[in-house]
């Protein structure tokens, strides 16, 4: 196999990486002792994007690129950028005292613009000589605004496209590293616009750059609806250029990325599906950029390596370099950046450029080898870059042709998209990281989410938390953040605010200790027992935690009236504070979770008149006495809500048959342990007694009574779980249908 050439070139800058050991804490400002900071200027953007490529392809592909010089510091023509790196633990959830470091950028201090009018083009002269009457494989451009492209309107000049602009039809792929401000720019109307060249052109940027192009793209909502919104930014007015492109590449950090070939009007999604962007880091401090080198990295190694790519069709080629890339991403994230010390005993000197390409070209080649070579792999002899891939591999999963109408529809749901695949049999036996593979789960601790729905609004209520979290630390929060949750009985509405909770507190997102306080109003009586309420909320708040306040069955009658214990939570709810006697006492920063007991959705206790679909037990509720209820003012004061559908029948089809197996096999781990199989693995309970819990019309108090079942069955040393440990059809009755149940588990229907 001949050698292939690539050529790198584009924007160049200097970028001025400071280390500091010391703290970005405020109050810290003017310590100095033992403090220190240091740094070295090195080639930025193309500069560093042409040293990864050709350090990654060396010996498969002979790499032209731009090359930084120590001497272009003089230069008038270079932009500059500026970060503060400090050292971090490369895991900060591991509790070891022997903690592997890692530098990481703890701030962006800024973009110095260059003083001259024109961009810098000393080497590209030469460059371009090199490369020209050389058949080029691969053109990479690194587009940061920096002047590159070219541009129309602006008062400072730009590169002299016919002098230095590579020759675009010399190549079989071009190659795009599109910034901020999208598809602008004399550069990008030249390849677009030019059939020659938008038939082999991939354009590749961020999610973020694409926020900033003025259209809407949510932010760890959901999959669906992430994937959604950037399909309808790409197919809108503003950005109806890229339909141009053979493909657009659109990099979610390390969580994903998303492959559109606007010729076929299909996509690709390869992406992790138990995490959103932004997630993939939780368990590490400080940051780093560099996501769409390790993806354009990939790519070019891809190519380079392969005898004769189809440049016509290079679907697999793109969706097996995202799944490299994306471990690359992760593998850059986790080791960072080293630093170059003169010894041991003395302050680091700079931050090695050298290690972000070494690490690239590792994570690229070993996981190349290994997609490979994977079915050939000696399990004994796999070495740590090996088993990081697989790791990394066992994570990620794609969808393939997805069609534009799909995506964009209301109800796009990945779960009903890969239904056919889902066997709840298999959540209940093999678990559902196995059974469920490639379908967005959310996890917050022991809660788990298939719903889109669902995990629209954990993930929407998770962002308002901690939003708050972070106002109240800064002193700018003082009344209480109010959320409501609704929900069936049973449906675990309390449980799952309490789980997310616990969540945040132990992946170290949420920075302060909380404390979780009940209260059921249907219990009480009289209005001063909410002023007891409010100063056992108050103590918390004054010992320094956030407290997560539930107030359970909110909706409930006083005084023969409906809703009638709303009207006195809505001064604390506004102004955080509650009157006892004469004195006015400040509640602090706490969240209040109002839980229903009455209305079983959001849009039910808001029109109750409007029962939503298989809702049978709506309450309808007077205009007269919704007004004097005070619940306009009520909602008026609520920052969020939560509807948590439980597990009998909806309207989705068999989702609710996947809760049902998700709670089944959490329930059987917690009361039947001896039925399991080493490791808790898969439960020895026969297929009729499967059929029953899932197909059984209705459980009447929600999960508790899929629990009950449970508890009340002989399963005490016993090692499988049979029809003949149920309880009797009278017992059964108070839980569901008793006749039915004992029918369904021995297989009489």
């Amino acid at each position: 196999m001949s050698k292939k050439t690539i050529l790198v070139t584009g924007d160049v800058c200097i970028d001025w990486n400071i280390l500091t050991n010391r703290s970005s804490d405020r109050n810290n400002f003017w310590k100095s002792e033992g403090e220190w900071a240091s740094s070295k200027p090195e080639g930025g953007a193309a500069f560093l994007l042409g040293k990864i490529i050709e350090e990654t392809c060396e010996g498969v592909a002979d790499t032209l690129c731009r090359k930084f010089k120590e001497t272009y510091l003089k230069s008038n023509e270079l932009d500059h950028l500026y970060t503060i790196w400090n050292e971090y633990d490369v895991d900060k959830s591991k509790n070891d005292s022997n903690k592997k470091k890692a530098m990481r950028i703890q701030q962006y201090l800024g973009h110095k613009p260059r003083r001259s009018n024109y961009p810098f083009s000393m080497d590209l002269e030469d460059l371009k000589n090199e490369s020209d009457g050389k058949n080029i494989e691969i053109i990479i451009i690194d587009d940061k605004r920096f002047g590159f492209r070219g541009s129309e309107k602006d008062e400072k000049k730009y590169i002299d496209q016919d002098r230095y602009w590579p020759d675009f039809s010399n190549s079989q792929l071009i190659i795009l590293r599109m910034a901020r401000d999208l598809c602008k720019g004399e550069l990008w109307q030249n390849l677009i616009t030019t059939p020659e060249y938008s038939n082999k052109l991939i354009t590749v940027f961020t999610a973020t750059d694409l926020r900033h192009a003025e259209v809407r793209v949510s932010r760890e909502l959901s999959w669906e609806q992430t994937i959604s919104d950037v399909m309808k930014a790409l197919t809108s007015k503003e950005l109806e250029s890229t339909r141009n492109c053979k493909y657009v590449l659109v990099s979610f950090d390390a969580a994903g990325v998303l492959i559109w070939c606007p010729k076929k009007s299909t996509l690709d999604v390869v992406y992790t599906p138990n995490l959103m962007e932004g997630q993939a880091q939780l368990t590490i401090e400080g940051h780093i950029n560099g996501h769409t080198y390790c993806l354009i990295s990939a790519l070019a190694y891809y190519i380079a390596e392969a005898d004769n790519p189809d440049y016509e069709n290079l679907t697999t080629i793109l969706n097996n370099s995202a799944f490299i890339g994306i471990h690359t991403m992760n593998e850059l994230y986790s080791k960072g950046f080293f630093m170059v010390r003169k010894n041991n005993n003395e302050n680091p000197l700079y931050l090695s450029i050298d290690s972000p390409v070494n690490v690239v070209k590792d994570a690229v080649i070993t996981a190349f080898k290994a997609l490979k070579e994977s079915s050939t792999t000696d399990k004994d002899k796999k070495d740590e870059a090996v088993k990081a891939w697989e790791k990394s591999y066992s994570a990620l999963a794609k969808i393939n042709e997805l069609s534009i109408d799909k995506v964009l529809s209301k109800d796009f749901s990945i779960l009903d998209h890969l239904l056919v695949k889902v066997n709840v049999k298999d959540i209940l036996e093999k678990g559902i990281d196995e059974a469920m593979k490639g379908v967005p789960v959310c996890k917050f601790n022991n809660l788990i989410v298939i719903d889109r729905e669902e995990i629209e609004s954990l993930h929407s209520i998770r962002n308002i938390i901690l939003e708050y979290d972070q106002k109240r630390k800064n002193n700018f929060s003082i009344q209480p953040l109010s959320l409501a949750v609704f929900g069936p009985p049973g449906s675990g509405k309390s449980f799952a605010v309490k789980q997310l909770a616990e969540y945040l507190t132990k992946s170290h997102t949420l920075k302060t200790e909380h404390e979780k306080i009940e209260f059921n109003l249907s219990q009480f009586s009289d209005p001063k027992e909410i002023i007891e309420a409010f100063h056992q909320v108050r103590d918390a708040v004054l010992s320094g935690k956030l407290p997560f306040v539930f107030w359970d069955e909110f909706d409930s009658e006083f005084e023969g009236k409906k809703l009638g214990w709303l009207k006195y939570f809505l001064a604390p709810m506004q102004d955080g504070t509650f009157q006892d006697g004469q004195i006015t006492h400040p509640i602090g920063s706490c969240i209040f979770v109002f839980a229903g007991g009455t209305y079983h959705t959001f849009s039910d206790f808001v029109n109750p008149s409007k029962k939503e679909d298989g809702d049978k037990n709506s309450k309808e509720l007077p205009e007269n006495d919704d007004k004097s209820s005070k619940k306009p003012d009520f909602m008026s004061r609520l920052k969020g809500h939560l509807t948590i559908k439980g597990i009998n029948k909806d309207i989705r089809g068999n989702h609710y048959k996947i809760r049902r197996a998700i709670l089944l096999r959490g329930l059987l781990e917690k009361h039947a342990k001896t039925i399991w199989t080493k490791n808790f693995k898969q439960p020895n309970i026969h297929h009729s007694v499967i059929n029953a819990f899932m197909d059984i019309d209705e459980y009447k108090n929600g999960a508790r009574s899929m629990e009950a079942i449970i508890v009340m069955s002989r399963l005490s040393g016993e090692m499988e779980f049979t029809a003949s440990a149920l309880p009797p059809n009278s017992q059964l009755d108070i839980h569901v249908d008793g006749e039915k149940f004992i029918k369904l588990a021995y297989g009489s229907m």
